[in-house]
This record gives C-alpha cells, sequence and structure tokens, in this order.
C-alpha cells in the first residue's frame, strides 16, 4: 500500500487480531489510507498539526479507542471497513496493460526477435532477483542466475508475474533518493504507530551516505542513520513499464511528456530507460529543488519566516523542528529574525535540523549500467513487452 518500506497493516485494523482460518483480512492495508483522507479525522486531526504541523509533536492514533469515543468514527470505520473486501476484489481483476493489447500497439513492439532474446537473458541476469515473483522452488540449491536464464525463455513467465519480490530492500543498496524511506509517520510513537507492523517497526538501521550537501554540491554531507523501520523501498512491479514513466518513487527518472498516447508514452519510457542505464545522462544535481524568489511563511499568530531566493525547498520542508509559541507571534525579535534568514546565511543551520537531508532527486539504481551498450539496448526492447 505504500512506496516506503512500511507495510500499513496491523491489528490496530481488526476488531480481533487474533488469526481465524478462512478469515480474509488482507484488505486491512487499505484502511490507513481512508482514515489519512476523512474517516475518524474528528479524532486523529487532534493529535497533530495537521496545517502547519510546527506546534506540537505527534501523538499516537488508536482505532479502536477513537471508534468507543465517538459514534461517528466508529460508523466511518465499519462502513468503509465492509468496503475493502469488495476493493480488493475489484483490484484483482485488472490485468497488466500490455502494450500489444493497445490501439495500434502492435506497430511500436519490437521487431528484432534476437534483441528481444537477449533482452530476457539480460533481465534474467541483473533484473529478476528482485523485479520477478516467479523464482526458484523452496529448497533450490543450484545456480539462481541460472534459473532465471531458463525461466525467462519459457512462454508463460510473464503470465500472473507481478514482476516484484514485494520485499523490502536498505536504500543503502538501491541507492535512490531516501526521502521518502524517511517517513516517520509509521513508526513507533508517531500518528499512524498501529497501521504498520511489529516487523517493520524491528528493521534493522539503515546507514544512508552519498548526500549531496545542496548548498555546496562539491562537498558531501555526514552518514544519516534511519532507524525504527524507516530507509527502506519495497520493489515496485515492471508491469506496464512501457506505459509508466518517468520512473523512481518520485517520477524523477525521465521526462514528462504530458501526452498520454502510446507515442508520448514510449518516449517517457525510452528516455526513462536510457537515464537509468546510463547515469550520466540524468540531471542530478539540477533535480534539487529551489525557491525561485524570496518569499516568506506566515503563521497564524502573525509572525512570519523569511526564505531567500535559491534556497533549496527540501531543506525547509524537511525540517523536524517545534517552533516555539514566542517565534509564531509578530514581534521585533521575529521580524530581525527573518530578515536574517532571509539572507541565506542561516540556511546551514536548517540543514543540520533536516530530518531527510537527501536533496538530488535522480540518484541511484545504477543497476545494468556497467552493461555493454548493446545489452542495455535489448534490455529496453525486451521491457515494452511487460
Amino acid at each position: 500500500m505504500l512506496k516506503d518500506g512500511a507495510d500499513s497493516v496491523g491489528s490496530a485494523c481488526l476488531d480481533d487480531p487474533a488469526p481465524k482460518p478462512g478469515i480474509n483480512d488482507t484488505a486491512c492495508a487499505a484502511l490507513r489510507v481512508y482514515v489519512n483522507i476523512g474517516v475518524c479525522a474528528s479524532i486523529w486531526t487532534t493529535l497533530h498539526d495537521p496545517v502547519y504541523g510546527l506546534k506540537r509533536p505527534q501523538g499516537v492514533f488508536d482505532p479502536k479507542q477513537a471508534r468507543q469515543e465517538s459514534s461517528a468514527c466508529n460508523e466511518g470505520w465499519t462502513a468503509t471497513a465492509a468496503r475493502m473486501e469488495g476493493l480488493e476484489a475489484f483490484l484483482r481483476t485488472l490485468p497488466p496493460l500490455h502494450l500489444a493489447d493497445a490501439d495500434g500497439g502492435a506497430a511500436y513492439l519490437p521487431k528484432d526477435a534476437n534483441a528481444v532474446a537477449r533482452g530476457k537473458i539480460v533481465f534474467a541476469e541483473n533484473c529478476a532477483r528482485c523485479h520477478s515473483s516467479k523464482r526458484p522452488p523452496a529448497g533450490y540449491t543450484g545456480d539462481v542466475t541460472a534459473w532465471y536464464r531458463k525461466a525467462v525463455m519459457e512462454d508463460d513467465f510473464l503470465t500472473n508475474n507481478f514482476l516484484s519480490d514485494d520485499e523490502r530492500h536498505p536504500v543503502s543498496e538501491i541507492g535512490t533518493n531516501s526521502e521518502r524511506a524517511l517517513a516517520s509517520n509509521a513508526t513507533e510513537g508517531h500518528i499512524w504507530q498501529n497501521f504498520s507492523s511489529v516487523d517493520y517497526k524491528k528493521q534493522p538501521d539503515v546507514q544512508i551516505g552519498d548526500l549531496v550537501n545542496p548548498l555546496d554540491t562539491d562537498l558531501k554531507l555526514l552518514p544519516v542513520k534511519a532507524s525504527g523501520g524507516r530507509g527502506y523501498y519495497r520493489t515496485p512491479t515492471l508491469a506496464n513499464a512501457w506505459a509508466t514513466a518517468p520512473f523512481f518513487h518520485n517520477n524523477s527518472l525521465g521526462i514528462v511528456t504530458g501526452d498520454p498516447s502510446i507515442q508520448g508514452r514510449l518516449t517517457a519510457y525510452e528516455d526513462a530507460m536510457e537515464k537509468l542505464l546510463w547515469p550520466d545522462r540524468r540531471p542530478g544535481f539540477k533535480t534539487i529543488r529551489r525557491t525561485t524568489q524570496a518569499s516568506t511563511f506566515k503563521y497564524e499568530e502573525g509572525g512570519s519566516v523569511c526564505v531567500a531566493k535559491n534556497t533549496p525547498i527540501d531543506l525547509i520542508a524537511n525540517v523536524d523542528l517545534l517552533t516555539p509559541a514566542n517565534f509564531r507571534k509578530d514581534n521585533f525579535f521575529t521580524r530581525l529574525m527573518c530578515r536574517v534568514t532571509g539572507t541565506g546565511h542561516l540556511n546551514g543551520l536548517f540543514l543540520l535540523a533536516d530530518n531527510a537531508p537527501d536533496f538530488v532527486q535522480d540518484r541511484g539504481h545504477a543497476f545494468g549500467s556497467k552493461l555493454p551498450d548493446e545489452d542495455k539496448k535489448a534490455l529496453i526492447e525486451y521491457m515494452k513487452t511487460f
């Protein structure tokens, strides 16, 4: 349900969390989404500052207690839970959207059978370990890569293949931008604590390195330790990859064509795949989002914070800081502070308080970058058939 390593499923979504044979509780994972967009909002919006996020620390939302306190919450929760099994059943009916099945899509399919065959082998050797739900049988002791080389050549390899292992992998292994993986809402003591499993919260700590200093891109920041479940991404499916570029969890890899036609989607796909396999073609530092003009953030109490032009946006957005009441009021001191911060000279202090200091959006996932160019091109062609 989530792009980070959280699983968004825990006993809190069940009235009785004890396992019951024959009872389908897999749809519980969707409940947090509905809570987050309105169910029981009269309760959980009191547990943090939902607008500014700066006034008080988060409290934990306890569904069972909230349903006892509010009949409206209980009715909303129960009605939503009753719909989950039907929603899940509907989603299970959705097949992959193959290029071959799109109107006119057959004209865009790869024509070189040898290139496709080579692409299959490249996929088996470099991608299938994470991007295949079809895996060697339990207890298999042979060469895993050899197993995949044989499997990809079977006519039904892509049939009912989710094209993902659906496992968590540490950002330190993947190397992609870690901001979303550093989200803390589902960790112990935070608002959605009861919607993530114990297994999630007990994941090993992750050291995240290779972080660029956005104030001087020639410098690197110290590694960041992610704990309590943070620091992981779950492998995304590659189904429909031809139609779903730009890639990565933040859509940062590849151009946005704004064209939903087959040609427009394939243009975005090919650009994203080239940047994936040839990392030197990526914008890199240019993906650090910065303010285009000086601006002012105003508190509802009257005070303000001034932000200088060219300030990294994520430098402000990711600061893990509760603002004391005196700093939110309009007085001589806060006006003076606003003038100082408006120069950008204190951005280094903001950087020290940044909860997710990862600014280059399209970095990482360099798997396959060392392959020969012909192998890369063959992989691009083969993946059009996903």
